[in-house]
């Protein structure tokens, strides 16, 4: 989609997030040796002010760990304990509830045979555990994803066997980890493992994955984890397995994963599960799959992860601030905010603004358009990051600034 203009009309719109963003996400890293070491299928969860790392795989096919790791910053790791007491393992799910860390099922090895775990554990340090049940009712499993919803943790997903796998469609849920209620003991979804899990604007979201016999790029959603929605069936995004989804800036994203035998380090985000926007095509790490990702301090974080299909697992840390640059916004006039929403792609200015003079501003501060004209042609202006300015009048420190993406 190409930006022709901007027309002041009730109410203002900018027309972004169609479908294609040009490469614009900042990344920078914070280490590219963390302290837990060559780390893939772990899990981490933000926590008491830190992000934590938890268990996962140092080496495929066998070396498993348990141990508990903590950072403020993402460079600097503290190990809580090398050696928790739930068994080593991998592809297992975490999650925050019920001020708790949780820890539950994976795949773990005992030196001689695998196992499929349904052991749920938590804690409120990293350092000692609870075994809240040690045999849910749910099969043992790996690749499941866990999150927190309606006051419950909501188990989905995962297989629960090698050869040949099962991936049940059951959506479990739970108010105190060790007592669970099957929601649905069939979801409408086809089963599957290592899919993405997020709630975003009061709804679970269920994104690709992998079966028995195929990738998958479809996106589901519930509000109930009975009743569930099929939102889109082949998504922009290539189908792809063990990537991962967060919340930041009132967006869905989702990062990397493995596709047909390669693994990505593409970027996409949306506002509504269907229509979806490549934040950027290439990253600055590494790609891989079976990592991490969180919000904190207000920034997306990717955490170690498989770069080449289990061949070369990685220790690297790195951040972005979401859509774009490390911007000064200012800060002052909160009683005039530039409020603007997006609906189904469109950033929605407040008619109430209306009298307010607006700039289009480039991520320098420079001034690109003037937006109190009655019309503004924009069509030769670069797709990338932009910021609205709003200010009343010529009282410039009552400017608020809000941002925008212009796109083909």
């Amino acid at each position: 989609m190409r930006v022709r203009s901007l027309l002041f009309v009730l109410p203002v719109v900018l027309c972004l997030l169609p479908a294609t963003l040009s490469a614009q996400m900042t990344w920078t890293q914070a280490t590219d040796s963390a302290g837990w070491g060559p780390r893939s299928s772990h899990t981490s969860v933000v926590f008491d002010g830190k992000m934590w790392v938890l268990g996962g795989a140092k080496e495929w096919p066998t070396t498993y760990a348990n141990d508990v790791w903590w950072s403020t910053d993402g460079a600097t790791w503290t190990c809580a304990t090398d050696s928790a007491p739930w068994q080593k393992r991998c592809c297992h799910a975490s999650v925050v509830f019920d001020n708790k860390m949780w820890v539950l099922g994976g795949l773990g090895w005992d030196g001689s045979a695998y196992a499929f775990l349904h052991d749920v554990w938590w804690s409120t340090d990293g350092a000692s555990w609870i075994c809240a049940t040690d045999s849910a009712p749910w099969s043992g499993r790996e690749n499941h994803q866990v999150t927190t919803f309606d006051n419950r943790m909501w188990l989905v997903a995962g297989v629960t066997n090698f050869n040949p796998p099962r991936a049940p469609r059951e959506v479990w849920y739970s108010t105190d980890g060790g007592t669970w209620v099957c929601a649905n003991a069939a979801a409408p979804w086809v089963g599957r493992e290592a899919p993405a899990l997020e709630v975003y604007h009061d709804t679970m979201w269920l994104m690709g994955g992998q079966t028995s016999a195929a990738l998958l790029n479809d996106v589901w959603c519930s509000t109930d984890g009975d009743s569930w929605v099929r939102r889109v069936g082949a998504a922009p995004w290539s189908k792809r397995w063990g990537h991962r989804a967060v919340v930041l800036e009132d967006r869905l994203w989702m990062t990397g994963g493995l596709g047909q035998e390669r693994n990505v380090n593409d970027v996409w985000c949306s506002t509504d599960g269907a229509a979806w926007a490549c934040a950027d095509t290439s990253a600055d790490w590494r790609p891989r799959a079976c990592h991490t990702s969180l919000v904190f301090n207000d920034r997306i974080w990717v955490l170690g992860g498989d770069s080449t299909y289990n061949f070369y697992t990685t220790r690297d840390v790195w951040s972005s601030p979401g859509l774009g640059v490390e911007e000064d916004r200012p800060r002052t006039a909160d009683r005039l905010p530039l409020t603007a929403t997006i609906v189904h792609g469109v950033l929605v200015i407040p008619t109430s603004l209306l009298s307010t003079h607006y700039s289009l501003l480039s991520t320098d501060g420079r001034m690109v358009a003037d937006l109190h004209a009655g019309a503004n042609d924009v069509s030769r202006l670069s797709p990338g990051i932009y910021f609205v300015r709003s200010a009343l009048g010529v009282q410039r420190e009552a400017s608020r600034v809000a941002k925008v993406v212009l796109t083909r």
